[in-house]
């Protein structure tokens, strides 16, 4: 299995922490681990393909492949939502990201109260995987999470443990059903 590289759109991170423009030899290792974003369609595809260009040998856009990207990578990024709880299922080791307008996150805290915006956090009642909501969602912390999930198989796989048992929860059968009354439960004791 081949290690990816945390795809960073504004530049890869140098060992400082600052953030640079990928050169020629980022470029060339980044070839030989290249990274697969799935998209659920192609709407916004000409914004996201633009903002590559340069780095579409090392990013590729692949449409309606998540599950296969989730089962073949090595860590991943990935955004809050329903893909977080397929991301443990697949046993993908991945922080959390989520960006939204100020005023639709101020109106959202005010309406819901929990700990954790991530599915396998809400599960598990506790931080499994890290999460970067709003202004923690910064690049370089980001990264500073993801690199120990591509160079650490100890933090790998204490990650993946966690999963596992989160998904044996859910068992088989009425899987989605347990799911949803877990989080309900989880939103309606929030203080």
């Amino acid at each position: 299995m081949s290690k990816t590289l945390t795809p960073h759109l504004s530049g890869l991170p140098s060992p400082k922490g600052e953030a640079k423009a990928p050169n020629e030899s980022d470029r060339n290792a980044a070839r030989q681990n290249a990274i697969g974003t799935p998209r659920p369609s192609t709407r916004g595809d000409g914004t996201v393909r633009g903002a590559l260009q340069d780095d579409s040998q090392i990013i590729r856009i692949k449409i309606g492949q998540t599950a296969e990207i989730m089962q073949r990578a090595w860590a991943g990024i990935v955004a809050s939502g329903s893909a977080t709880l397929e991301a443990a299922y697949f046993r993908l080791p991945f922080v959390l990201i989520y960006k939204v307008a100020w005023p639709t996150y101020l109106a959202a805290r005010l309406v819901v109260n929990v700990k954790y915006l991530g599915m396998p956090n809400l599960l598990a009642d506790k931080e499994v995987v890290p999460e970067f909501i709003q202004h923690r969602a910064e690049p370089n912390a980001v990264v500073k999470a993801v690199q120990p999930l591509i160079d650490n198989t100890s933090a790998r796989e204490r990650m993946v443990s966690q999963f596992d048992a989160i998904v044996s929860k859910l068992g088989d059968s009425g899987a989605s059903r347990r799911a949803a009354r877990a989080i309900i439960e989880e939103i309606g004791s929030a203080p």
